[in-house]
């Protein structure tokens, strides 16, 4: 865009240039033109121009369709410019445009990035929330199986007990049966 922008503006001054020369060259010419007419006599640059460019009959018969020629020119130059001087207004505002497109993608791209920074924080603060909680995970299923182990151990006791309370139930009974024996002796 930049390049288009500055091949336009190129151009334009260009086409100004050319018609800048060529305005001046005419100009020249009717001077050349008109100071040998009002001297009279023929200077060495007349007589130079006569030469060059032909007697002043010849100059007077090419003089009407060359000014037609160079206001053709002119005129053609003209809108030229007034064009090119209108797409330079309109790769100017093109140029704004863009200009203010860009500040405002910038903006949102740094609001994005201030956006990731926070999200980036929040997921760093999950992610050490998440390892806290695994610990106590962790922590808490280690307790679990020492509770297991330890109902374990209480059942294998109470197992124990019933085995040990029965066991006297039998002594008792044995013992009643013992001191019934020796009463009857």
């Amino acid at each position: 865009f930049a390049e288009k922008f500055q091949e336009v503006k190129e151009a334009a001054k260009i086409a100004k240039d050319k018609t800048q020369e060529k305005i001046e060259t005419s100009s020249n010419h009717s001077q050349i033109i008109h100071f040998g007419q009002e001297s009279g006599r023929e200077t060495p640059s007349s007589t130079q121009a006569s030469s060059v460019n032909g007697t002043d009959d010849e100059k007077a018969s090419h003089a009407g369709p060359a000014n037609t020629h160079l206001k053709s020119e002119n005129d053609k130059l003209k809108i030229a410019l007034t064009q090119s001087a209108a797409n330079v207004k309109k790769w100017e505002i093109e140029l704004q445009t863009l200009r203010e497109s860009n500040a405002r993608l910038t903006t949102a791209l740094q609001e994005s990035a201030a956006s990731v920074e926070q999200w980036k924080r929040q997921f760093s603060i999950c992610r050490d929330e998440n390892d806290r909680l695994r610990n106590k995970i962790d922590e808490l299923e280690e307790q679990c199986s020492e509770i297991n182990r330890e109902k374990e151990k209480n059942t294998q006791l109470k197992r124990r007990i019933e085995e040990l309370e029965a066991e006297l139930r039998e002594k008792e009974t044995e013992l009643k049966d013992l001191r019934k024996q020796s009463e009857i002796i």
